[in-house]
């Protein structure tokens, strides 16, 4: 590298860096990452309880999946009380807002979405 081209390249940043050819090849989704996917989801599901009492106030979190603009998870939590737990589907009564801007809703979740669970204390 002759002495002007190192100078330039130092003031970018890339010094040293070598420089890929070519177009860049977007990324695709494979069989590998869909049985990831999988995996992850039967994990989610052996840690969810067997077991969770009718009245239960809790929080649900769930996967909504990959944000295609910023290429992260989202998750959306819902808080309730529990009115039916199969293993499979969570019957829930979403408790309305605080501040009265959305009313009580009756959600049924599957297990599958399910990332977490935990319970919590009533409103005072």
């Amino acid at each position: 590298m002759r002495a002007e081209q190192h100078d330039s390249a130092a003031r970018r940043g890339d010094a040293g860096m070598p420089q890929a050819d070519g177009p860049k090849v977007p990324l695709r989704r494979d069989e590998d990452s869909e049985a990831r996917e999988k995996a992850e989801i039967t994990a989610r599901q052996s840690r969810l309880p067997r077991r969770i009492p009718v009245g239960a106030r809790v929080v649900v979190r769930t996967a909504e999946g990959v944000d295609p603009d910023d290429g992260r998870m989202k998750y959306r939590d819902f808080i309730g009380h529990v009115h039916h737990w199969d293993g499979n589907e969570l019957d829930l009564l979403r408790d309305p807002a605080a501040n009265g801007s959305r009313a009580a809703q009756r959600l049924w979740i599957e297990a599958g979405r399910i990332v977490r669970i935990k319970a919590i204390p009533e409103r005072r």
